[in-house]
């Protein structure tokens, strides 16, 4: 049971949300059925223990404690259970989009043909509307979708009047193109990634829609029209810059997840710039990694990547910001993920006293780092590697590049990362054979 979604969406639950799902579970509107209450309790009550059994054999015997065990009974109120936290979720997320809550609202107001109360929803949708501080492509997706029921009211009344059908076509334009840059982009970084082949005809077409109308300067479509361009055409510079404007000067209007994306796309523009010999784009990236933090712009669910993590302390370290280094890994280690939070910051404070030589001080806790991550271990062990050849520790470095070879041949998933450290390993090697040990050799 372990690996059923419902224990897993049930792990997914914070405290705040269990106390919340058990109210909508006891509300006889929504659920009936006692087992199922009971079932719940069974799970957040289980799940502080110290050696939890979640097995259905013992959920059963809490719950139905008078019955022999029918595992199709345990299974069909598990089901059950599962189905109304969904229902739960689902309404979290509709309690939350105020204007998506009202809009459901005014129609459900015409069906019933109340038109004062439906003429009190418009003035309140309208402000709504006005007043949200999110300006990206659900904003006018939400218009879109109020002009719609605002049509089908008037429309139903009078078929002569004002149907404000200009602004509700402007309003679906935009959401159509800015969502259409977004997806392009998304197939532009996903090719870069893998060995998928997209056509991007259709995209060329979009930018010069854009470019026709003037709606470059519309912000849910300017930042997907300039990211856009800056990923397929790294060279016109001018992009990069226009994005990064707009993220520092409009960073709260895009929800979390959407920002986090796009300062992320805009930091990798820096880096593939950076390793192009484009040296002024390593402050530039810096800068952004910078704000992103100052924002809370990096963090997903209150949780800082251990790969963003590595690679803002990198950034900073080519920059020379070596006390700023120090204070980050330090204040950022309680953002990273408990279960590897010890490992990852003894592996990046190992690294900070690598790079100033101090072995003394970055051997030990290297030694002492597991990781899951292989990409982590290998560098890890790399690390390791130049520090017995620096000291001179020979017997330690044969010894490692034995465990080293051994370790890589049982890896089936590292591609070139393979081979590039077996040849390593092996000149390494050679270097040790040298009878003189002499530079040039």
């Amino acid at each position: 049971m372990q690996k059923s979604d419902l224990l897993q969406l049930l792990f997914s639950l914070s405290d705040a949300e269990i106390k919340e799902a058990k109210k909508f579970l006891q509300s006889p509107y929504f659920n009936k059925r006692e087992d199922v209450v009971l079932l719940f309790d069974f799970f957040c009550k289980t799940k502080k223990k110290a050696k939890p059994d979640f097995s259905k054999e013992n959920a059963f015997s809490i719950i139905f404690p008078d019955l022999i065990y029918d595992d199709a009974l345990i299974r069909h109120t598990m089901s059950y259970l599962l189905n109304l936290l969904h229902q739960f979720i689902g309404l979290k997320i509709w309690e939350n989009d105020k204007v998506k809550q009202a809009i459901d609202i005014h129609k459900g107001l015409r069906i019933k043909n109340l038109e004062k109360q439906i003429e009190r929803k418009s003035i309140e949708i309208a402000e709504l509307i006005e007043i949200e501080t999110l300006r990206d492509n659900q904003h006018h997706y939400n218009k879109f979708l109020w002009q719609l029921e605002r049509y089908a009211h008037i429309h139903r009344r009078s078929r002569t009047g004002e149907m404000y059908l200009n602004e509700m076509t402007e309003s679906f334009t935009i959401y159509y193109l800015g969502e259409s840059l977004r997806q392009g982009c998304l197939l532009v970084s996903h090719q870069n990634l893998s060995k998928q082949s997209y056509d991007f005809t259709f995209f060329e077409e979009i930018l010069q829609w854009v470019e026709r109308r003037s709606l470059e300067k519309t912000l849910a479509i300017a930042v997907y029209y300039h990211s856009y361009i800056a990923l397929t055409q790294p060279e016109k510079k001018g992009h990069f810059f226009e994005l990064k404007e707009i993220l520092t000067k409009n960073w709260s209007a895009f929800p979390q997840e959407e920002i986090r994306d796009l300062y992320l796309l805009a930091i990798n523009y820096c880096i593939k710039q950076q390793n192009k010999g484009e040296v002024t784009f390593v402050k530039e990236g810096f800068n952004l990694y910078q704000a992103g933090l100052e924002h809370d712009i990096l963090l997903e669910n209150g949780i800082l990547s251990v790969y963003t993590y590595k690679n803002i302390h990198l950034l900073a370290d080519k920059l020379g910001e070596y006390e700023w280094i120090v204070a980050f890994l330090e204040k950022y280690k309680a953002y990273l993920p408990a279960e590897h939070r010890e490992n990852h910051y003894n592996y990046n404070i190992a690294q900070y006293y690598f790079r100033r030589k101090k072995y003394d001080k970055a051997m030990p806790l290297l030694q002492t780092i597991e990781f899951s991550d292989v990409l982590h271990n290998l560098d890890a062990r790399k690390m390791l590697l130049i520090m017995y050849y620096d000291l001179e520790e020979y017997d330690a470095l044969d010894n490692l590049i034995e465990r080293f070879k051994i370790f890589l041949h049982r890896q089936t998933n590292l591609g070139y990362h393979q081979e590039s450290y077996l040849n390593l390993l092996s000149f390494v090697k050679k270097i040790l054979l040298l009878p003189s040990m002499k530079k040039n050799e």
